[in-house]
């Protein structure tokens, strides 16, 4: 199929209903046999205090959420600083990863 629109040409292609199918099959037969967290992508420079992503990458669960609760108080002292509230997000995120990390490990 060909669209003209304006002096731009787009083609847009269309899957066959009986390809569609046959792909659906296809992708249900993938075995997936366990999920596994990833083990963080995090980097120093993922967070606008440098010094806090340091603390916050060696931390482990409990200083995690100490530091978590440090920003909180921070972000509420602050008057809702975004640069704060971007990196307490960052921060539970890596705690949030490392819990599973954790509970799957022990499983």
């Amino acid at each position: 199929m060909k669209q003209k629109h304006g002096t731009a040409e787009k083609e847009y292609f269309a899957v066959h209903p009986e390809e569609k199918e046959q792909e659906k099959t296809e992708d249900d037969k993938l075995n997936i046999d366990v999920w596994q967290p990833s083990r963080g992508e995090l980097t120093i420079r993922d967070f606008y205090d440098r010094e806090l992503g340091k603390k916050v990458l060696e931390a482990n669960i409990p200083k995690l959420e100490k530091i978590i609760a440090e920003i909180l108080e921070q972000v509420s002292n602050a008057k809702g600083n975004m640069q704060l509230v971007a990196d307490y997000n960052k921060t539970l995120g890596l705690l949030q990863k490392k819990k599973a990390i954790e509970n799957f490990e022990n499983k």
